[in-house]
């Protein structure tokens, strides 16, 4: 009656005010919770600025705060044109994973996020503009993906990135979730811009320092090929610092001979080809080669485009069917002349890129010089040992043999003209030969004699008639 609904609200008036002071205290704790996870995420990221290492416990804190099923950190690139995820946790998406590049869409949605910097609350079948197009959005809703929420990172008034958070509920994020993505959003984007900075950093100072040593490597290569003219005696050396720069399971150095239309392998290492030994003469037409040497060019045959090579050239089915599937060639050019090429050839398909076709060019710059100066001695070794063999010749001929300066000097005398003249080998060099003249003789045999010596062509012998001991003899 009367009395019991009078006593109900003295009752409700007595606990109301309780009850609204407990609910508030309950938010209070709530909200100081919130903010200490706010907190610990902005300690966590800031710990470091490797944030791969400390993802997993951002994961942790950020779930305890917006639960989620699966939780993505996506980074623009510094052009803007593509989103790279960077941390991926939670459902497993074939098509996802840590390092996946995204091209940027500029739709609606990318104005959304991106130019209005607004969040993006969606069931999940929408297109995100940029996270996913609209099959992926398909492939995550099969996945039990039911709803999506977007937030943009914002570091200094750019979006560098997006923060996504999928669940299974349709309804998963309330306003209370979203503001709550907001705090999460900011507390993070400065972090992973920093530490995306410092990752940007490192791979510049790799680089650098990959490009040092590569050009020391390059310099020590100048070095070992210009200590020596024999290089035989250096070349394991070079292919040794060649195979830290270049791919390589077999490297020839083949110069051209002096006939312009051979050439011959005169450096060789790696991988044995029955036909490729050093020395081999190969002639230049129909060589693979063949335009490297005539247009001062490049050749470079990886995968199919080689095993083209080993179709138009016959000569190259033996390396071919030896394992060898990718061949790069660089001219050896001296002086504006083609001396020859460096050859490196490897065992895998598609090894030589851009960067591993500059790095021969260098090296190929680097030895040219000290290879044709080498090859000069060389062929100067080979006319000197030829010298030697006709001097020993002369020397052990029966005939008295002398040669003459144009001006009829006496150059060199062998030894059966020592022992028919009677002079030592060094008393007549630089005399007149008419000094061995005898006066039996009629001075127009000497006049022919030294007529036909003049002109190259072979004339009759004459003995020397006059000795050191017997003027007149």
């Amino acid at each position: 009656g009367e009395h019991e609904i009078e006593l109900a609200w003295q009752v409700a008036n007595q606990i109301a005010g309780a009850i609204a002071g407990a609910n508030q205290f309950a938010r209070l704790e709530r909200e100081s919770a919130e903010r200490d996870r706010i907190a610990e995420i902005g300690r966590i990221v800031s710990s470091t600025l490797n944030l791969s290492g400390v993802y997993a416990n951002f994961a942790e804190q950020a779930r305890s705060l917006v639960p989620a099923d699966r939780l993505v950190i996506s980074v623009y690139t510094d052009d803007g044109s593509e989103l790279v995820e960077q941390f991926v946790d939670g459902v497993e998406i074939e098509d996802s994973a840590v390092g996946r590049r995204l091209p940027v869409l500029r739709n609606d949605v990318y104005e959304h996020l991106v130019v209005r910097k607004l969040h993006l609350l969606s069931d999940g079948r929408k297109d995100s503009g940029g996270e996913a197009s609209s099959r992926e959005e398909e492939i995550r809703f099969s996945r039990g993906l039911k709803s999506r929420l977007i937030v943009p990172l914002i570091w200094q008034g750019t979006v560098v990135g997006l923060l996504t958070f999928r669940s299974f509920s349709p309804d998963a994020f309330d306003g209370r979730k979203v503001d709550l993505a907001w705090q999460i959003a900011n507390q993070i984007a400065g972090a992973i811009s920093a530490s995306n900075q410092y990752s940007k950093l490192e791979v510049e100072s790799r680089e650098r320092k990959r490009l040092a040593d590569e050009q020391l490597r390059i310099a020590e290569i100048g070095r070992i090929v210009s200590s020596t003219l024999d290089l035989d005696d250096v070349f394991s050396a070079f292919v040794e610092q060649a195979a830290h720069l270049v791919p390589l399971d077999r490297v020839v150095i083949p110069l051209v001979n002096s006939d312009g239309e051979t050439i011959k392998d005169a450096f060789i290492s790696g991988q044995s080809i029955d036909d490729g030994k050093s020395g081999s003469i190969h002639p230049i037409e129909n060589n693979v080669k063949e335009s490297v040497i005539a247009n001062n060019e490049v050749l470079v045959a990886n995968g199919a485009p080689y095993e083209f090579v080993v179709k138009t050239h016959t000569s190259e089915m033996v390396r071919f069917d030896s394992g060898l599937k990718s061949l790069l060639v660089v001219p050896l050019a001296w002086k504006g002349t083609v001396v020859g090429t460096l050859s490196f050839r490897s065992l895998m398909p598609s090894p030589y890129g851009d960067h591993e076709v500059d790095l021969p060019r260098q090296i190929a710059a680097q030895i040219a010089g000290a290879v044709a100066t080498a090859d000069q001695y060389r062929q100067l070794q080979e006319a000197v040992s030829d010298i030697r063999k006709q001097a020993a010749a002369l020397d052990a001929s029966a005939d008295a043999v002398v040669i003459l300066k144009p001006d009829s000097s006496i150059e060199y005398g062998n030894d059966a003209f020592v022992r028919d003249t009677g002079y030592s080998r060094d008393e007549p060099i630089g005399r007149k030969s008419p000094f061995l003249r005898s006066d039996k003789d009629s001075p127009t045999v000497y006049e022919e004699m030294w007529e036909t010596a003049r002109s190259g062509n072979p004339g009759p012998a004459l003995s020397p008639r006059k000795r050191k001991t017997a003027p007149n003899a």
